[in-house]
């Protein structure tokens, strides 16, 4: 399976994690196809994702990831070598202030935000219950593959 990951970094100063990382943790939560992923993921201050937030979500506040699916015609699809996925706005800021107080590593965070968002690109959701229960035990097992443990609990925290 092919993913490809356009990172943009619209922060200035910000040495980004490394692409191959990001691309690992992203690709460890999609299915195995023979056509192949793409995506957007931007990492941005939190003016920038502030703004997107109210824009998008009618809620001005900062975040710590958007998830923007893409609305792609069947018919468009079917001609594309990738299927596209849509784009993720990260909030940099915020990441290193949740790893902090959550007492994680930013690395730890930092993949459990990337699987949350492509999950959600991929359709899933945790506005009710059962399917936020189903979510978060997909992330909870893509984490563990990949050696994290589970982010929802925090050292120190009950």
């Amino acid at each position: 399976m092919t993913l490809i990951v356009d990172l943009q970094v619209a922060m200035a100063g910000l040495e980004p994690p490394a692409l191959d990382w990001l691309t690992t943790w992203l690709g460890r939560c999609l299915p195995a196809t023979s056509k192949g992923f793409e995506l957007t993921l931007r990492l941005v201050d939190a003016q920038e994702m502030q703004f997107l937030n109210a824009t998008y979500r009618g809620r001005d506040a900062v975040t710590n990831i958007l998830s923007f699916t893409a609305d792609v015609p069947d018919v468009v699809a079917a001609g594309m070598e990738r299927q596209y996925l849509g784009d993720l706005v990260l909030c940099w800021p915020v990441v290193l202030q949740e790893a902090a107080a959550q007492h994680k590593s930013i690395e730890a965070h930092l993949a459990h935000l990337l699987v949350h968002g492509c999950l959600h690109l991929q359709g899933w959701d945790h506005q009710e219950t059962e399917e936020a229960e189903g979510m978060e035990a997909e992330e909870i097992r893509v984490l563990q593959e990949g050696g994290i443990g589970n982010p929802y609990q925090y050292q120190g925290v009950e």
